[in-house]
């Protein structure tokens, strides 16, 4: 009896630490940098730090950015391969959303750093703000960079996935995802990956 005790016990003792472990390895997931996915790999986001292989190829393992084509406020559109040969940032994000709001002040100083360096889009992710909202919304919070409206889904897509926003995700120089935040991400946290990349 006593013997089915301790073997009791020491079933609930390995799956509390099984389960801790894998709630700490989840959760220190979400504020990683992303990558680890190919064109072909149908799983899900999963994080693998950069390597380059060794054979001095610095976007192996990375995911090529999805490219897209979307309305942008006030007329036009981006597409994102036009800006091959600059950092890419970009931001996913909603009028209603008070994170979105807060990142803003970061991304300001983000554009002011680099001006011409790093081109930045906020995508925004709701279909049903249209352009009037997002030019009222822009002008209000003194956004100088281009609002693209998500009309597509694109932020659903493998290598986005922005289910949570804010997401911000850099696109290095030659279309690769290098880095994938969720949250409220410091200037000081986008600069620092935008400086390996310049």
């Amino acid at each position: 009896m006593k013997r089915a005790g301790a073997i009791f016990v020491a079933i609930i003792i390995i799956l509390a630490v099984a389960i801790g472990g894998l709630s700490y390895v989840y959760l220190d997931a979400g504020q990683s940098g992303y990558s680890g996915q190919t064109d072909d790999d149908s799983s899900d986001d999963e994080y693998t730090p950069p390597d380059d292989g060794g054979d001095g190829n610095p976007n192996a393992g990375l995911l090529l950015a999805p490219d897209f084509t979307l309305p942008k406020v006030g007329g036009g559109s981006g597409t994102l391969s036009n800006y091959r040969g600059k950092v890419v940032l970009l931001d996913f994000m909603a009028t209603w959303c008070g994170p979105c709001v807060t990142e803003l002040e970061h991304l300001k100083e983000v554009d002011s750093a680099y001006s011409s360096d790093v081109v930045i889009f906020s995508i925004d992710v709701d279909q049903n703000e249209g352009d009037a909202l997002l030019t009222s919304f822009g002008a209000e919070h003194g956004i100088t960079w281009p609002i693209l409206m998500d009309t597509g889904g694109i932020s659903q897509t493998s290598g986005y996935s922005a289910s949570s926003i804010p997401t911000l995700v850099v696109v290095n120089k030659d279309g690769y995802i290098r880095e994938r935040y969720v949250g409220v991400t410091q200037a000081s946290v986008l600069e620092s990956i935008i400086n390996t990349l310049l």
